[in-house]
C-alpha cells in the first residue's frame, strides 16, 4: 500500500523534519546536485554558514520556505548550482535559483569575498490528497 499524507499530515511532517535543521551547516556549490540526497560530489564549495533558528517557517500543504532572510559569506567565485544543510548525519540537498527553487538566492554569481543572501524558496513534501 502507498504512503499518502494529506495536506495537514504533510504540514505537519515536513514541520517535525525541516525544524531538525535549526541552526544547521548550509554550502553553496557549483554544478549538478548529485542523484542522491548526501551523495558524493566533487563540485567547489562557493559559499557556507549558519542556519538561524529557527531556519524555516511554518509549513501549509506541506510546504515550508526560509522564516527569514540569511545572509552566507562567499569564499570562492562561480555560479551557485545546489546547496547542501548538514546537520550531524542528516542531510538535506537543495536546488537553487533566483525564483521558484528550494532555495532563492539574490544571485547566482558568487564572486570571492563577498555575500549572497537566501530571501525565499519552498521545500515541498510531495503527498496525495483527496
Amino acid at each position: 500500500m502507498a504512503f499518502r499524507p494529506n495536506a495537514a499530515a504533510r504540514s505537519g511532517i515536513m514541520d517535525d523534519g525541516i525544524n531538525h535543521f535549526n541552526g544547521a551547516t548550509i554550502t553553496i556549490f557549483t554544478g549538478t546536485q548529485p542523484g542522491e540526497g548526501g551523495g558524493s560530489h566533487s563540485d567547489t564549495t562557493l559559499s557556507s554558514g549558519t542556519l538561524p533558528s529557527p531556519a524555516f517557517g511554518a509549513a501549509t500543504a506541506g510546504a515550508a520556505g526560509p522564516a527569514t532572510s540569511w545572509s552566507l559569506s562567499n569564499s570562492a567565485t562561480g555560479t551557485a548550482g545546489w546547496a547542501r544543510i548538514t546537520q550531524g548525519s542528516a542531510i538535506l540537498d537543495l536546488d537553487v535559483g533566483t525564483t521558484g527553487a528550494d532555495l532563492n538566492l539574490d544571485t547566482l554569481s558568487l564572486e570571492d569575498g563577498g555575500s549572497v543572501a537566501v530571501s525565499g524558496g519552498s521545500i515541498t513534501l510531495p503527498g496525495n490528497d483527496a
